[in-house]
């Protein structure tokens, strides 16, 4: 790097200029040439690494800059003296400024998979969202509409509990960080298929054969949510019948 041998005055605004060409970085102070270094081991910054400005070493935090900057630009050529004191002083004319910079938040949906079949209509939706600012909110989406949106504002995983319909289902997350920018996951397909009753008949045995007229029946019923009704049903008749009196209660029957 360069540094600067011009006295900064506090509140004051500079025009500052960086220029790298042909492997020699150059800097400019309010249209005047400040600092030259020639570094052979420069590179162009089209490339996967983070760019940062106002800061040396974004690990370290070293050499951080403690002010405001504004009408920050870039260009993808080396400015000539002429083109920087033109800039300077044109008001910005000829240039184009954006209000946010950043990237969106990362969004990964984890579970359930995608064209899962699931057994059970209460599902955990988990996703996980980050983002290099910060988080606002999480919004999750069932079957393209928003049901719920979590404002805590962490990087981490973030889980919407859920009761869904029997049926073919979808689900996705959209994330907000504190610049407004937005990313929205990809959209999953599930399929809930309610599973059967399971239905013991304990007593009597397949087959019994009763050497008295008086037969003890005994049966129960039970399912993740609940059973409403169980009949014993004797040669295409009901002979008993009990009815739940909460919904998430299981049955048992018994008759002589």
């Amino acid at each position: 790097y360069t540094g600067s041998a011009t006295v900064l005055a506090s509140g004051g605004w500079y025009n500052v200029v960086g220029v790298r060409d042909s492997g020699v970085l150059r800097l400019y102070v309010n249209g005047a040439s400040d600092g030259t270094l020639t570094e052979s081991g420069a590179t162009n910054i089209d490339n996967a690494l983070p760019f940062h400005m106002g800061i040396m070493d974004q690990l370290t935090g070293s050499k951080d800059y403690r002010g405001q900057m504004d009408e920050v630009a870039l260009w993808n050529r080396a400015l000539t003296p002429t083109e920087i004191n033109d800039v300077l002083w044109n008001g910005g004319i000829g240039n184009t400024y954006t209000d946010v910079f950043g990237f969106p938040p990362s969004v990964t949906l984890t579970s359930p998979a995608n064209d899962s079949e699931l057994t059970s209509g209460t599902i955990d939706f988990i996703s996980i969202v980050t983002d290099d600012e910060q988080v606002t909110n999480v919004s999750f989406y069932l079957d393209g509409i928003l049901n719920e949106t979590d404002t805590s504002g962490f990087n981490g995983t973030y889980t919407f509990t859920k009761t869904v319909s029997e049926g073919v289902h979808n689900w996705s997350i959209l994330a907000f960080d504190n610049q407004s920018l937005s990313n929205q996951s990809e959209t999953r397909t599930f399929n809930y298929t309610q599973p059967p009753i399971n239905i013991v008949l304990n007593n009597p045995s397949d087959a019994f054969i009763s050497q008295i007229p008086t037969v003890r029946f005994n049966c129960s019923a039970a399912d993740p949510i609940g059973v409403e009704q169980l009949n014993l049903t004797i040669n295409g008749v009901v002979e008993e019948q009990v009815v739940n009196s909460s919904v998430s209660e299981n049955l048992s029957l018994e008759k002589n």
